[in-house]
């Protein structure tokens, strides 16, 4: 919150104030997307156990696979629940757990009786709880609307038939609990872009065919609209189009990574850990 605050500030110093297309008033303007609320429970057998147990051996599964897709916004595809798995182990060792190996535990687990439970693999394994990715999915926000002046305002209504896209995601877990067979705990967090919140994000720009702006996560503008797309060009320029096309959506690809690090390094991990270690 205070890194937005600052950025705010930096932006009105150095005077990007906006002008509402199609309006008179003078003002900053900012996209503002209400964000979804994060779904938590922790069992409290799971704190008990934590307190009893601080050198309790845990693994990182991953059940959904790698992420699907959505249109030019996905992750590489190494990214994706694997890597999240990857990010959940880096924190966990962090912040003092005893991570076993889960390619060992899951070749176990590939041997076993398909009826074993999860006390039997405990037994076989030495694990006691498993940190289950269970979904990563990307979330699609319409943008047709900004605020300026702490007023709602349409795009200009010649531009009804374009619609601006900022994507979202949210990554649910689940912790299990292998000598008892119970559910430790679930979560389900969300990532909003322009969460409202946090104060949005701020235009510095509004054209015909796109909206420049500054996300939460740096300084740097962004735009929305892709009028490129709509200039395919002849010869020559039709080659540059197209790399500039695609050095605009390998930049999208490198945001969309280090959004999802960030978030789970900052967020997601510090938050479990502190929901299961309390007391």
């Amino acid at each position: 919150m205070k890194k937005t605050n600052l950025l705010l500030c930096l932006c009105i110093l150095l005077g990007a104030a906006v002008t509402a297309h199609g309006q008179g008033k003078r003002g900053l303007a900012f996209i503002k997307i209400p964000a979804e609320e994060t779904v938590n429970y922790t069992n409290p057998s799971l704190r008990k156990f934590m307190q009893d147990n601080e050198g309790a051996a845990v693994i990182v599964r991953d059940l959904a696979g790698s992420s699907d897709k959505v249109q030019d916004a996905s992750l590489s595809q190494a990214t994706g629940t694997a890597r999240i798995c990857q990010l959940l182990e880096q924190g966990l060792l962090k912040n003092g757990f005893n991570v076993r190996d889960r390619q060992l535990f899951e070749a176990v687990a590939d041997k076993a009786d398909k009826n074993m439970d999860y006390a039997e693999l405990y037994s076989k394994t030495g694990v006691d709880i498993i940190f289950e990715v269970t979904s990563f999915n990307w979330d699609r926000y319409e943008v047709n609307h900004y605020y300026q002046n702490r007023e709602q305002k349409p795009f200009d209504p010649k531009l009804n038939a374009i619609v601006y896209d900022l994507y979202g995601f949210s990554i649910e877990l689940k912790i299990i609990m292998l000598q008892n067979n119970v559910v430790g705990g679930t979560y389900k967090y969300y990532y909003t872009p322009c969460d409202e919140t946090q104060g949005g994000c701020l235009i510095t720009k509004l054209g015909k065919t796109s909206i420049t702006y500054i996300p939460l996560e740096s300084a740097t503008p962004e735009v929305l609209g892709d009028n490129l797309s709509n200039k395919k060009g002849k010869g020559k320029d039709k080659g540059k189009n197209e790399d500039r096309i695609s050095a605009r959506i390998e930049s999208r690809y490198e945001k969309f990574e280090k959004t999802v690090v960030k978030f789970i390094t900052n967020t997601v991990i510090p938050s479990i850990v502190a929901d299961i270690r309390s007391k």
